[in-house]
């Protein structure tokens, strides 16, 4: 931590190459590779050996903006969200796509403001925070105000149509307009028909466009149900094709569906049909009993890693954000989750540092980090054998004294198959020689870039055929000569 004055030092330093990074709440994060004067690696020989250099933080942006009517009117009661792009995952390289990543309500005027972002590309996206839902302008919607549409900045109704707005670092936009559409809207009252026992805990219903964002799937509409709750009524509705899903509890997903169009005419009415939910058993075992683990009061094992448990994440498609479930505390043992739906969902595994899936599978089939998995409503079980990474692997740069980026290795057949995340090597300006240690056994493509950005990777994957390959066993150190 700095002092008042922003001082730090770091004493008793092996020797070596060094990577510095700072962070700050409402800064940007910053990395050094190098000192930024001198533009020469951090690198101590021995203990009478000091570096010295000023580093410089820049504020994290922010947005300011209104949004309005058709007629230019301040709107209230308005939720923004800024889009921003998420890390995927291509044959183990990183690529990103929408996400949410910050929002902010509106006041009584219309005005919004969105700090703490990431310098980057954004788009904008907005909705009228529906009634049973808190937000800080809502008290100031007129009598019989009329609700509009969610939408895109500047005026769109989807994505494609959308314009970015790019954020520097330190820099705040003030000059942010919004203006939404005006739709007729209506009410709906809808019946929940069960021949199951409905759960104790409380249960969310929620109605959608069909066009409505992937990247967010806000409901226009929604309502919290009491448990055992068989009607339920939702206002604000546009008069087009909605989707109305019966979700939750955790670790749910979608418990039933229907579709409806809203007529201004005549008293609009849908039924939704809950169905049956089943238990999901959750497996997990120690390959050849070499991995180890943390003492705690679920596990009795030794050994210690960062922490004791395997995390396991259900990502259903058709769930919202807040109730994807998430288990843990489930390595070694097993564990089940009773109330899960019918669908197709994707499962995460969060690993303790130095571990890593060497198989897992549903049932019989396997499994791999990209697939989703189709769940019928019978008893299911995923298993994952668990085992160490203690491998080690020596890169020898030839023909690139001045290199300086990123090597990654990414797996490959038959290792690509597991949960296991590429292996970034950052190498520092005047290294030919770098190492990686705790690396799962299997075969690598080898990829050397002279960025930290991992999109840089992806741009040689797909346009290039033949890396060079290394084939990495448990507790071995192999080599491979690169020319980037």
């Amino acid at each position: 931590m700095t002092s008042d004055e922003g001082a730090f030092r770091f004493d008793s330093l092996r020797p070596g190459a060094y990577l510095l990074e700072i962070s700050a709440r409402g800064f940007v994060k910053r990395r050094y590779l190098a000192h930024p004067a001198t533009k020469r690696p951090f690198r101590i020989g021995n203990e009478k050996d000091a570096v010295h250099f000023d580093a410089e933080l820049q504020t994290l942006p922010r947005l300011h903006g209104r949004v309005v009517d058709a007629q230019g009117a301040g709107l209230p009661g308005v939720m923004v969200w800024a889009l921003a792009n998420i890390v995927a995952t291509e044959r183990g390289l990183e690529w990103s796509h929408l996400t949410v990543s910050g929002g902010g309500g509106t006041d009584g005027d219309g005005n919004f403001t969105i700090s703490n972002l990431l310098p980057g590309e954004y788009h904008l996206y907005a909705f009228p925070v529906q009634d049973g839902l808190s937000s800080p302008g809502l008290s100031a919607l007129p009598h019989g105000a009329r609700r509009v549409v969610e939408g895109y900045y500047p005026l769109a109704r989807n994505l494609e149509e959308s314009r970015p707005v790019t954020l520097l670092p330190g820099e705040a936009l003030t000059d942010i307009l919004i203006q939404l559409p005006v739709a007729p809207t209506s009410c709906a009252h809808g019946s929940i028909t069960s021949t199951v026992p409905i759960s104790s805990s409380p249960w969310y219903v929620g109605a959608m466009t069909e066009s409505n964002s992937r990247a967010t799937r806000n409901p226009i509409a929604s309502q919290r149900l009491d448990p055992g709750a068989k009607e339920l009524r939702l206002c604000g509705l546009p008069q087009e094709p909605l989707v109305v899903e019966l979700y939750g509890p955790a670790p749910g997903g979608v418990a039933g569906r229907a579709q409806f169009t809203p007529r201004k005419e005549e008293p609009s009415e849908f039924s939704i049909e809950l169905t049956g939910t089943f238990p999901l058993q959750i497996r997990t075992s120690l390959v050849g009993g070499t991995a180890r683990w943390c003492k705690s009061s679920e596990l009795s094992s030794a050994g210690c890693y960062d922490t004791a448990d395997v995390r396991v994440r259900l990502q259903s498609n058709y769930t919202y954000v807040f109730l994807n479930p998430i288990a843990t505390r489930i390595a070694p043992g097993e564990l089940s989750l009773d109330t899960v739906f019918k669908g197709a969902y994707r499962t995460v595994v969060r690993l303790p540092r130095g571990l890593y899936v060497a198989k897992a599978q549903l049932g019989t089939q396997p499994l791999t980090p990209d697939e989703s998995i189709l769940l019928d409503g019978s008893v299911r079980s995923m298993d994952f054998q668990i085992a160490e990474t203690n491998s080690q692997v020596n890169l020898e740069l030839s023909s690139a004294k001045d290199f300086a980026g990123t090597v990654y290795l990414v797996p490959v057949g038959a290792a690509a198959q597991s949960w296991r995340q590429i292996v970034a090597v950052p190498v520092s300006p005047g290294e030919s020689r770098v190492q990686a240690a705790g690396v799962a056994p299997g075969d690598y493509d080898v990829i050397a870039v002279d960025s930290a950005e991992p999109a840089a990777a992806i741009a040689v994957l797909r346009n290039s055929g033949s890396f060079p390959r290394v084939h990495i066993e448990v507790n071995t150190a192999v080599s491979v000569s690169l020319k980037p």
